[in-house]
């Protein structure tokens, strides 16, 4: 006797997005790095990442926001910092929050920045407590932020205050 399985699988199919080129006021985009992006209220993908902005010093010194369904790039300047960002989430309420690390050649701090939701204004807190966060949950409004990354040899785990953006409690663990 043989038996035959049929199983039917539902999908829903995402529209696809082409980044064919940003519009930025710095015309140097080539030195563009992004790790992360999220999607907006209406389903489009939005990227973050870094890029050099000439008027400021060396380095990747300005945070970047792509939005991908109209190809707008809007870059936030952080002076005379080295910046990489690592993670990047929209928050309900239409505001965006993402973390990573700001480099000034003699201090590594993690940090965590806030973006509205019209991408006009960011709120950028450093903490000196970590090197970098990779990773941010911002799911729950009614909760703390919370970060993981590492200080020197030691991971780590905070919860950041939503209103305040201050640690509220961190948890170092070791690294083999």
């Amino acid at each position: 006797m043989n038996f035959v399985l049929i199983v039917s699988v539902p999908f829903i199919a995402q529209a696809g997005y082409v980044i064919r080129g940003i519009s930025v006021n710095n015309p140097d985009v080539n030195n563009l790095m992004n790790y992360t992006l999220t999607i907006d209220g209406n389903d489009s993908p939005i990227a973050a990442g870094t890029m050099h902005a000439i008027v400021y010093g060396s380095g990747r010194n300005s945070i970047v926001i792509i939005d991908a369904s109209n190809s707008i790039a809007t870059y936030f300047p952080i002076p005379y910092y080295d910046i990489e960002v690592r993670d990047f989430h929209r928050v309900i309420g239409n505001e965006y929050v993402l973390c990573g690390s700001c480099n000034t050649g003699q201090t590594v701090n993690a940090f965590v920045a806030v973006i509205d939701g019209t991408f006009s204004t960011m709120d950028f807190y450093e903490y000196p407590e970590a090197d970098m966060f990779y990773s941010i949950c911002a799911d729950i409004p009614t909760l703390d932020y919370y970060v993981c990354g590492t200080n020197d040899d030691k991971g780590v785990i905070a919860s950041i205050n939503r209103a305040t953006v201050q640690i509220t409690n961190m948890y170092e663990t070791i690294l083999d």
